[in-house]
């Protein structure tokens, strides 16, 4: 709480280096002309909290890990395939 004074100073000094550009403040917001976000703050923080969950619970390395699985699978799928078509269609020499 001592340095709240230089805190909210700081705040100021801050405050007044973000600028926008004309038109673009929310003072300068027309209804029905211009767009709003689909989304709000509620879907926001619920956007951050999902990732944050994969992250903490680790379903995005366990999604890569299947992932890299799947593909090795339809790699060899194609190559047993592909052997497959070679020796159905291959000269037989007697």
């Amino acid at each position: 709480m001592s340095k709240l004074p230089n805190t909210r100073s700081d705040a100021a000094k801050l405050a007044d280096a973000a600028s926008f550009n004309p038109g673009s403040t929310y003072a300068d917001y027309k209804p029905g002309v211009d767009q709003k976000a689909t989304f709000g703050v509620a879907g926001l923080v619920a956007a951050g909290l999902g990732l944050a969950a994969a992250k903490k619970f680790g379903l995005l390395a366990l999604l890569a890990l299947f992932g890299k699985k799947l593909i090795i699978l339809v790699v060899a799928a194609f190559a047993g395939v592909a052997n497959w078509f070679r020796q159905f269609f291959r000269k037989k020499t007697v």
